[in-house]
């Protein structure tokens, strides 16, 4: 039997996904984060499929303005150890050209532990 982590990303920012894919790759080269490690960007945070509780957190995501998700998944590794690559990607993400001049990007981050999920907020 082998393992798929899996963490989800909830994050607002007004570029196009396009554009946003491009950044969220380049900083995956940066940071080394292991190439096993995939993306899946979607715009509307409500497009994530994984169950009903998921889905719920994924539309208080949406209510509250949140433009993309991101589900970031890995063979081998456990949700929690996808969530930490996750967070080394998101927390560079703010940095990137992206944003504009009033605009302050966040995020928040899920993942499934046991029979709950688990939140990490932007730092």
């Amino acid at each position: 039997m082998f393992i798929m982590g899996k963490a989800h990303a909830f994050f607002g920012c007004k570029a196009g996904k396009e554009k946003v894919q491009r950044e969220l790759e380049k900083l995956k080269t940066f940071l080394k984060i292991p190439p096993q490690l995939e993306l899946s960007l979607k715009r509307g945070p409500k497009s994530v499929g994984g169950g009903i509780t998921l889905l719920a957190i994924a539309t208080a995501a949406d209510s509250a303005g949140t433009e993309y998700a991101l589900e970031a998944s890995c063979r081998g590794k456990s949700n929690e150890e996808v969530a930490d690559e996750l967070a080394k990607l998101m927390n560079l993400f703010p940095r990137t050209d992206l944003k504009g001049k009033a605009e302050e990007l966040s995020f928040q981050i899920v993942f499934k532990n046991g029979d709950e999920y688990v939140f990490r907020d932007s730092t």
